[in-house]
């Protein structure tokens, strides 16, 4: 049995610790080649920040910032066994770096400020000197600023911009009012986490998992060729394209509505529906859709940073005899399920089927739908506005053949398609976002209707067998 690692009280420890083996491809990719870049692994993120700042109190909040959180003060090396280490280290410089773009005509600012990121993000991490983030101030206005944070995704995850805002804007709210910003330790450190995960991973409870993920995986996915406009092959250039779209309000309420009639969340309904589009295009009756969590299964884990987040395997069974209703109570038993099995890295799951070629991972990954809740996206103190925002876009890359990224946010449901372009074309995933529309308001006006019926039904309303001149959709008849 694997002993329990002791760790020493949160924000006080440094030393070496191990990583995780879903962090592990970052760190492999910048150790065989340290000059290439690897910006597909850095997240592109930043905040909007509005008023009166002060920056020098901004600069000492960083300083706290680096200080409360262990994974802003690490490096990583390998042993001498070749295994990658993390090591926390008792201070970091901050390193801001300040722009000032008022020089520039205000029509070229953002212009100027979208250059200056992508420039950023495509220089490479010294991993075993310096933490692999970097930081720079942009000024824009009097009292308009962009801090554009480059961090890798080692460190950092969606669900660490929410610590970052609420922590950031604590601490400059507290110097700010003159008062001082006491060091209190963050209730959970991501190292904390790993010795948690390693231990949790011991005995019956590892083999259960591995177990119900054999029974989701097995047989191996197989790729879905009848879905790219070009064909699939090996060490395919990344090179891609974003496709924004938006809910229309009337329809974000109506999947409101219908998820709480059916008992289930927005994102199962989401999901149902995209497994709709998959099918329809595909005609595949059992599909792996690779799905984000956030695995931040414990309270001190909340508002930590660090790469906790996984990528699940979400399995979809399509039968059209099958109601929409069915079909949702089904993705969101198997969605529940797979939650409860989340801690296990899926590399683990492989090995252990003995699924080394990598195809099997790029079949497993090839589509992914990714749904991210509301959260506090904007902060107001001392006068001061910061909101959160990420550049997806800047990379100029796809993080994989083919994701739909959907988020909640107060003004409605937002999200993008985004895309490998030697794989699809441009025109083809316009017209899956318009289909993606039309099989949500279909599925949400009669639930219980087939999934032959919905797919029916979308398709007259696109026009491709006839058209409701009337405005309402029509179900259309079930084959015999």
């Amino acid at each position: 049995m694997r002993a329990k690692t002791k760790l020493s009280p949160p924000g006080a420890r440094h030393g070496v610790f191990p990583l995780l083996a879903h962090v592990l491809p970052g760190w492999l990719m910048a150790k065989i080649n340290p000059h290439a870049p690897t910006h597909h692994w850095h997240l592109p993120g930043g905040l909007w920040i509005e008023g009166p700042l002060d920056i020098n109190i901004f600069e000492r909040s960083w300083g706290v910032m680096i200080q409360r959180h262990e994974t802003l003060r690490s490096t990583f090396r390998a042993s001498l066994l070749g295994k990658p280490l993390q090591r926390i280290h008792r201070s970091t410089p901050l390193g801001l770096e300040r722009v000032d773009l008022m020089n520039y005509p205000s029509e070229v600012r953002e212009s100027v400020l979208r250059d200056g990121m992508r420039e950023q993000l495509l220089l490479s991490f010294d991993w075993e000197h310096t933490p692999p983030w970097r930081i720079t101030l942009y000024r824009l206005d009097r009292d308009r600023y962009f801090c554009f944070l480059a961090i890798h995704h080692m460190i950092f995850d969606a669900w660490s911009q929410r610590a970052l805002l609420q922590d950031l804007t604590a601490f400059y709210g507290a110097y700010a009012s003159g008062a001082s910003a006491p060091l209190v330790p963050a209730p959970g450190q991501y190292a904390d986490y790993i010795a948690e995960h390693m231990t949790a991973l011991e005995g019956g409870k590892l083999e259960n998992a591995l177990a119900y993920w054999e029974r989701v995986i097995m047989p191996p996915p197989t790729f879905l060729d009848a879905l790219f406009d070009h064909p699939l092959y090996p060490n395919y250039p990344h090179a891609g394209c974003f496709e924004p779209f938006s809910v229309p309000h009337s329809l974000h309420k109506d999947l409101i509505r219908a998820s709480q009639a059916l008992k289930t969340t927005l994102f199962a309904l989401l999901l149902a529906n995209f497994s709709l589009l998959l099918y329809r295009r595909t005609r595949e009756e059992r599909l792996i859709i690779s799905v984000p969590v956030a695995n931040r299964t414990r309270a001190t884990h909340k508002n930590a940073i660090g790469c906790f987040g996984r990528l699940l395997p979400i399995e979809a069974r399509l039968d059209e005899s099958l109601s929409f209703r069915q079909l949702v109570q089904e993705i969101g038993l198997t969605v529940r399920e797979g939650l409860k099995h989340q801690d296990v890295p899926m590399l683990r799951v492989f090995e252990r089927l003995h699924l080394k070629d990598p195809k099997y991972w790029s079949a497993m990954n090839q589509v992914t739908f990714a749904y991210q809740n509301a959260l506090q996206s904007r902060v107001e103190v001392a006068g001061v506005s910061f909101s959160l925002d990420v550049h997806w876009d800047l990379l100029g890359i796809a993080r994989g053949p083919l994701i739909c990224q959907i988020h909640e946010s107060v003004d409605g449901l937002h999200g993008h398609w985004e895309y490998t372009t030697c794989l699809f074309d441009k025109e083809t995933v316009v017209c899956w976002i318009e289909e993606y529309l039309r099989l949500m308001q279909v599925a949400t006006v009669q639930p219980d209707a087939s999934i032959q019926t919905i797919l029916n039904a979308a398709t007259l309303e696109a026009g491709e067998s006839s058209t409701n001149t009337q405005g309402d959709w029509i179900l259309g008849e079930e084959n015999p």
